[in-house]
């Protein structure tokens, strides 16, 4: 980074020395014969004068003449009008436009090229009655006029209208104008309305005493309407800028009063919106005639130059010329004097041109023109390529308007810039782009001449050389700013930064020069990425920035380095260069199965070997390990349906800490069984690490018929058919079983079922354990119609029971339910006895049992499989002994919550 600053930064005196406020410059002496009315200053500093004069210094000169700043006549400019010009408007290409009151019921518009020749190209305009009084250019450059006339080119308008360069009248608001009620002065405004100032009393048939504006959209504005008080002859003869808040003087023949009170004389301040100042009291006076103001002149230090026929201002002989301070008090520090002084013009540098009709200045001999000297003038400019800023100070002219203008050419040729608004510090412009090296000229337009009637420009030109500067800056968290070095060692750190976490942070690539600084290329270090880059090469305005946001990679675990480098066309730091750093933190889960490491979501299940019904469970061991840099917090463990996870606790594990779990099929359901493990961390980018699983569970029990012919049970009068239940594997135990029967045939009902099924097949739940190779032999009880063959060929299915899952179902249950009675209890072939209660599916109930009635014990809780339960004692476990070793047991049921 430059240590010094690219802006070009101007501050200069401007006046051309130290002289006493009003004093006369004898070096300026035109000498002009007769009346001068109209008055406007050229950019190159000339001087625009018209009346009814025939000479300037002694040469012959008919009514208009440019003169030199020296003050003599320029002899290449060269032109005779008709009439005695009152009014004339300066271009800024040097030509000018002329009202030349042709004859009594007209005046023409002219333009006049800057070698003196009429231009030919231009559409005159012809103005009726009392012709045109005032005229001046609005911010856009076209024409406004003002007057008593009734027409323009034989187009009805009154009073005032907008032109066109083109010479077509564009807008024209009807005003009541005669020859006693005319419009007779203008002041336009930045923001693109105008002032009117006159006799008038009526505007589009609304009461407007002397003062009324014309909205930007050229339209009467029926809310603005300053309380001028209206007295006999009395008009309001030139109006100026007051200060940049849009605030105005308004000055010529006229009493303002307040509470029936005079107040002021001859000129008023107002607002910007037409409230009258009555702090502002100025009394101006005369000795033999009314007083009246009739050219104002504005200073940057907010001081007022007033001419006009006056003798006095607030009791103090003043004649013709005064300076007031901003209160309306008159400024001892001036000192001038010239009878018949009629208008004013502010020259850049703030000395002062006076014309009228008078013969003497200061004591002086002066005719109808000089200049005098003034206080002070100096202002600062500031040049940057997109943005001017314009502060006067002094006695510098308060403009108008002001518009910019650019010459690569040394001055020879220039070219709009821009216009600039007013600011509470002076003048602005944004927007820009100027050349990078050249001149700029400043050109402020302002009101001269008597009644202000005539527009010229006072102009401010300077040499400059701008260059770009390129800075970084990093917008820290509290919204200051780091401003980075270029080539420094020390980085724009994200710190420890979560992984996973979004790490941005946001860098401004300034332009502190005075060009626009063009960015060509971002290069950014691995681990580092643009959000939303712009589009390259950019461009970035001075004093502003271009905004980066800057992402670290927070995928991976570790730390993030190196250089980024910036290019633009800053010619000492082509290249801006500055080191990132961030470190990714956090904890990073890692599943092994063995030695092998499982990738998260694998599509290929981890399987088990085959496991049985009853048998011991079968297990593989899961490693979780921590492979970060943070501890890793598990907070579930969890299998899906089929499969069970030994101790399965949330669990913080340390970076590098590993911890075994034991992960296998739920054994109580028969079937291929699959499903995921899933393991719940903070892991930032795996919160869930999942692995599929598969096993298969098989059901160790085989049945058998052992005769398919039934036999005849004459005791029941049923039908008798013996089955068998074989275990015929050696590491299962079963507690207890379903026996599914289906394909029965028509007519043929089993009647010791414990549960009928929708689709027709019955249940029959025999609850005693059998244990590797064993057998178990139980009798299905038919009941058969006549004509049906006592053949039967039943399909059989054999569902384990394991009462392990029925007490773990129990631990939540709650106290004994009503009883419910047993519909049947039989002893079995093997001597056993077999009860039947009816059931609600999916409920729990309990058998207890007793051998005098009085003492009840409880057996292991069952669950309905359906609407008919059947339930065997067969001893242990689920009676402490065998009913076959007892003389008698009593039995009921309840359920269980």
């Amino acid at each position: 980074m430059k240590t010094l600053s690219s802006i070009a930064l101007v501050t200069l005196c401007l006046t051309p020395g130290l002289w006493a406020a009003g004093e006369l410059d004898t070096t300026f002496n035109p000498n002009v014969n007769d009346e001068i009315k109209a008055l406007a200053l050229t950019a190159d500093g000339k001087i625009f004068i018209g009346g009814s004069f025939t000479s300037v210094g002694g040469v012959e000169t008919n009514r208009i003449a440019r003169l030199l700043t020296s003050g003599s006549k320029d002899p290449s400019w060269d032109y005779k009008t008709a009439g005695a010009p009152a009014s004339c408007v300066v271009l800024a290409d040097g030509n000018v436009l002329v009202a030349d009151p042709v004859k009594s019921s007209q005046t023409t518009v002219y333009r006049f090229l800057a070698n003196g020749t009429s231009d030919q190209t231009w559409k005159t305009i012809d103005a009726s009655a009392t012709g045109i009084q005032s005229m001046a250019l609005d911010a856009d450059g076209n024409l406004l006029v003002t007057g008593g006339f009734h027409a323009l080119n034989n187009t009805k308008c009154a009073g005032f209208a907008v032109v066109g360069m083109d010479g077509v009248i564009k807008s024209h608001p009807l005003i009541e104008v005669s020859d006693t009620r005319a419009v007779l002065t203008l002041l336009p405004r930045a923001d693109r309305s105008t002032l009117l100032g006159g006799s008038f009393v009526q505007i589009n048939s609304k009461s407007r005493n002397h003062v009324a504006k014309i909205s930007s959209q050229g339209t009467f504005d029926s809310v603005f309407a300053p309380a001028i008080t209206v007295g006999t002859d009395s008009a309001i003869l030139c109006l100026a800028r007051r200060g940049t808040d849009g605030s105005f003087y308004a000055g010529g023949s006229f009493s303002q009063t307040l509470d029936g009170k005079v107040i002021a004389t001859c000129l008023a301040s107002f607002s910007s919106t037409g409230v009258l100042n009555t702090s502002f009291r100025p009394i101006f006076t005369h000795a033999t005639k009314a007083p009246r103001v009739t050219s104002l002149a504005v200073q940057a230090d907010g001081k007022i130059i007033v001419a006009g026929d006056f003798t006095g201002v607030n009791g103090v002989a003043n004649n013709g010329l005064v300076r007031l301070l901003s209160d309306g008090t008159n400024d001892s520090s001036f000192k001038a004097t010239a009878e018949g002084v009629t208008g004013l013009a502010l020259q850049m540098d703030g000395r002062i041109i006076i014309t009228g009709n008078f013969t003497q200045v200061n004591g002086v001999a002066r005719n109808r023109i000089a200049r005098l000297r003034n206080s002070e003038a100096f202002d600062r400019l500031t040049i940057r390529q997109d943005v001017v800023s314009w502060s006067p100070f002094g006695a510098i002219p308060q403009c108008d308007l002001l518009t910019l203008e650019t010459s690569t050419d040394g001055g020879v040729t220039w070219l709009p810039a821009g216009k600039a608004s007013p600011t509470s510090g002076g003048w602005l412009a944004t927007g820009l782009d100027l050349p990078v090296s050249g001149m700029l000229r400043l050109l402020g337009r302002s009101s001269s001449g008597l009644q202000n009637g005539s527009s010229g420009l006072a102009a401010r030109q300077t040499s400059y050389s701008l260059v770009p500067e390129v800075s970084v800056r990093e917008l820290n968290s509290q919204g200051g700013l780091l401003v980075l070095t270029d080539g420094q060692t020390s980085p724009v750190d994200y710190g420890e930064i979560g992984q996973g976490s979004a790490a941005t942070k946001t860098l401004q690539i300034y332009n502190s020069g005075s060009a626009k600084l063009t960015v060509t290329d971002i290069q950014l270090p691995p681990g580092f990425t643009l959000i939303n880059p712009p589009v390259l090469p950019a461009k970035v305005g001075t004093s502003t920035y271009l905004a980066l946001t800057v992402q670290a990679d927070t995928t991976a675990l570790g730390s993030l380095s190196g250089t980024a480098v910036i290019s633009t066309d800053d010619a000492d730091e082509a290249s801006f260069d500055f080191p990132l750093a961030a470190a990714v933190v956090g904890p990073d889960i890692a599943m092994h199965l063995g030695d092998v490491e499982l990738p998260n979501d694998r599509a290929e299940p981890v399987t088990f070997v085959e496991g049985y019904q009853g048998a011991d469970p079968v297990r593989r061991s899961f490693a979780i390990s921590n492979e970060g840099n943070r501890n890793l917090v598990v907070s579930r463990i969890a299998a899906s349906a089929g499969f069970t996870v030994d101790d399965a606790q949330a669990y913080t594990f340390a970076p590098g800490e590993s911890r075994e779990i034991r992960v296998g099929p739920d054994q109580s359901i028969a079937g291929d069984l699959t499903g995921y493990l899933e393991v719940y961390s903070d892991d930032a980018d795996e919160p869930v690490f999942r692995v599929p699983l598969a096993a298969r569970v098989l059901n160790p029990l085989v049945t058998k018929v052992l005769n398919t012919r039934t036999t005849l049970n004459r005791k029941t009068g049923l039908r008798e058919q013996k089955l068998r239940i074989l275990n015929p594997v050696k590491i299962a135990t079963v507690d207890g079983f379903r026996v599914i029967v289906r394909g029965l045939p028509e007519g043929v009902v089993v009647r010791n079922a414990s549960e009928v099924l929708e689709d027709g097949s019955v249940v029959i739940e025999v609850h005693r354990p059998l244990g590797p190779l064993g057998k178990f032999d139980f009798v299905l009880e038919y009941e058969i119609s006549k004509g049906t063959s006592a053949v039967v060929f039943p399909a059989l299915t054999t569902e384990v029971i394991l009462n392990s899952t029925r007490k773990a179902a129990l631990v939540s249950g709650a106290a004994l339910a009503p009883e419910f009675a047993v519909e049947k209890c039989e002893r079995t072939a093997d001597g056993d006895f077999a009860l039947t209660f009816r059931a609600v599916p999916g409920r729990f109930y309990q058998v207890e049992y007793s051998s005098d009635g009085k003492i009840w014990k409880a057996s292991s809780p069952t669950c309905a499989a359906g609407s008919i339960v059947r339930w065997v004692d067969c001893g242990s476990p689920y009676t402490e002994s065998s009913p076959k070793d007892v003389p008698m047991r009593l039995y009921r049921v309840r359920e269980i919550e």
